[in-house]
């Protein structure tokens, strides 16, 4: 197969909000050979914005022509607070290699965990 165009309903992490440290993966996510590695969730220097920045890599045999990430965000009663969404760059990832994305929302400290999904675009 020499692409695959991404048509998926959803893979999930669900991870603890540790600012700017590794996320505490609960379930790893991959979903057709694309792993999400290395997030971790940080607030900005100004203290207006939290970014969720980390990598997605391919490990299968082939390139993922596009990749789109949507990011929930929790408080710790498990109610959805916000969602952010991105794609990687570069958007399609060659067979091995990886792309890293970032993700900025506006801070919120009712924050405590997030959630990230690989969607079909």
């Amino acid at each position: 197969m020499p692409k695959l165009l991404l048509w998926l309903l959803a893979g999930v992490l669900l991870v603890d909000l540790v600012a700017c440290q590794p996320a505490q993966q609960r379930t790893p996510l991959e979903v057709y050979g694309l792993v999400v590695s290395g997030d971790k969730l940080c607030r900005s220097e100004d203290g207006n914005s939290l970014f969720l920045e980390g990598e997605v890599r391919n490990t299968s045999d082939w390139d993922v022509a596009f990749v789109h990430l949507r990011v929930r965000f929790y408080d710790s009663l498990g109610n959805l607070v916000r969602t952010g969404s991105g794609n990687p760059d570069p958007a399609k990832i060659q067979a091995g290699a990886s792309s890293s994305f970032r993700i900025e929302i506006p801070y919120d400290p009712t924050i405590t965990e997030y959630r990230v999904e690989i969607l079909p675009e």
